[in-house]
């Protein structure tokens, strides 16, 4: 498994048995042919790492399964790191806090989706502090911050990733600014979020560059104010999802 850029797995609580012969290769020491974990539906590094949330499932029973896997998470992720030393682009749901230090190590990532729904605990410091080591390769990243317990810090992520060309923001309700007025997102081309838009314009001042911003989400939007924010941005395609096209519909009438 040292060999792996780039794995997605997708997995429900009772998996067919094509998929339990899957993950029973990959957990495999590929030398000895030997099980590097026993394979079982709770000790599975793969599965509980890289598995994404099935919207499908029962939301209490989900709930009560993470809650069980959150004390081990981070010693699982450690280990999924150990193994997977190459990977290029990463998708994670989070569990707890302490799991995020291990990805330091990942030294050719480039691109991160942080899921964070249902860790409680994780704060700024904790999402943000693996940013200083990864930050001259991370070219793509995709934040849920809906329980991240402070406001969203871009200014962090402008002064710690200046090689970063797409930024995925969700669930985002406030953000702290630069300070410094000269910080920009000098390659960042593609935008989407999901904030208040009362903010959209404050984080376009930094994006001198950008060719492409995906609105979604079901916030009113004052026409005007989104005319004069995207009145410097000639190339920019705008997308939208959710109710948002609705009320941009003037705006793309008038030529924005």
């Amino acid at each position: 498994m040292n060999e792996v850029t780039e794995l997605h797995l997708r997995t429900k609580k009772h998996m067919d048995d094509e998929c339990n012969s899957l993950l029973h290769m990959l957990s495999k020491d590929p030398s000895t042919g030997s099980p590097i974990f026993r394979h079982d539906q709770e000790n599975n590094y793969l599965q509980i790492c890289l598995a994404t949330t099935d919207p499908g499932c029962d939301s209490r029973y989900k709930r009560k399964e993470i809650q069980y896997l959150k004390y081990r998470f981070p010693e699982l992720i450690n280990t999924a790191v150990f193994h997977c030393p190459l990977v290029e682009e990463l998708s994670l749901q989070v569990l707890h806090k302490d799991c995020l230090q291990h990805l330091r190590r990942l030294k050719r990532l480039n691109s991160l989706v942080l899921e964070c729904t249902f860790c409680d605990d994780l704060g700024v410091d904790e999402c943000f502090s693996l940013l200083g080591e990864i930050r001259h390769q991370l070219k793509h990243l995709v934040i849920n911050s809906s329980n991240i317990n402070r406001r969203f810090p871009l200014n962090v992520v402008i002064d710690n990733c200046e090689n970063l060309e797409t930024l995925g923001v969700l669930e985002l309700t406030a953000i702290n600014l630069p300070l410094r007025t000269n910080t920009r997102f000098r390659r960042l081309k593609r935008i989407s979020i999901e904030m208040n838009l009362n903010y959209l314009g404050e984080v376009l001042r930094y994006c001198d560059n950008l060719t492409y911003l995906l609105l979604f989400g079901h916030y009113m939007i004052n026409e005007s104010e989104l005319q004069v924010n995207l009145s410097n941005t000639s190339a920019l395609k705008l997308q939208t999802r959710y109710r948002v096209s609705i009320f941009l519909k003037k705006c793309r009438e008038n030529g924005t």
